[in-house]
């Protein structure tokens, strides 16, 4: 009797001695070898784990899609909501009552940035203390303010990089009927440019019509791609014509 071609590849050198001592035949034993998987099976669960792996690829592009725009999404509020302030404040300033329309718009940038847990966050307010152009300002006073942010040499230096509201208000004012100039200014010193650059700017000519005495008041805000270590200045053209009262001139800003 034959036996199948993998029965008789088995090597049966250690029976056939055993057998041979003890004087007895031995019949071989055929094992069966292990069945190795189809072809089919094999490509059926290279596919499932193919699978798998684009839908977590997809997955995690989704949801970084998505973070990416709800944190577009909260600038772009964060910027209308600033302009929203911005045109109140320049409406208030416009319509005469201007002591009690900038110390609320000061109480509500101060509850703005607390509320949004701003950590870098600064508010001074006029000092009359120069005879230069450049401004000088009142960090400790009753209405200014700093958190994060350092006042250096008359100027606010910014900590980090990133985009930051910039405002500032100045109160024009002279016994003497006189028509003038005015000229007001937000500067930026940085290190990477040699020479100041003007980030905005307002010009007025006053007007007495006949009157005493004229008040002008000039507003400036908007929001700015800073550079850590760069200084903040306010300049005017005529430092004898400014109101240094606090809740009339002020500078400031925060961190978006």
């Amino acid at each position: 009797m034959s036996l199948p071609v993998s029965c008789q590849k088995v090597h049966f050198a250690r029976g056939a001695v055993e057998g041979a001592k003890k004087g007895n035949s031995v019949s071989p034993t055929c094992v069966s070898a292990p069945a190795s998987p189809s072809p089919l099976a094999l490509t059926q669960s290279r596919k499932t784990t193919t699978n798998d792996g684009t839908y977590l690829f997809l997955l995690v592009a989704f949801l970084l899609v998505t973070l990416a725009l709800l944190g577009v999404g909260c600038g772009i509020y964060k910027i209308l909501q600033l302009q929203k302030t911005l045109s109140q404040v320049q409406k208030f300033t416009s319509e005469g009552d201007l002591i009690s329309a900038t110390e609320q718009q000061i109480e509500h940038l101060r509850l703005k940035a607390a509320m949004s847990k701003a950590k870098h966050v600064a508010h001074v307010t006029g000092r009359n203390n120069t005879q230069s152009s450049q401004l000088d300002w009142d960090r400790k006073g009753i209405l200014a303010f700093t958190a994060g942010i350092e006042y250096k040499s008359e100027g606010l230096v910014i900590p980090l990089n990133g985009l930051y509201f910039v405002y500032s208000k100045v109160y024009f004012r002279q016994q003497s009927c006189a028509n003038v100039h005015l000229k007001h200014s937000v500067i930026k010193k940085t290190l990477l440019y040699p020479k100041a650059i003007v980030l905005m700017e307002n010009l007025k000519t006053s007007s007495c019509e006949n009157r005493r005495r004229w008040v002008q008041n000039s507003y400036l805000g908007a929001v700015f791609n800073l550079t850590k270590d760069d200084s903040l200045y306010v300049s005017v053209s005529n430092v004898a014509l400014v109101n240094f009262e606090g809740s009339e001139t002020f500078f400031g800003l925060f961190k978006l």
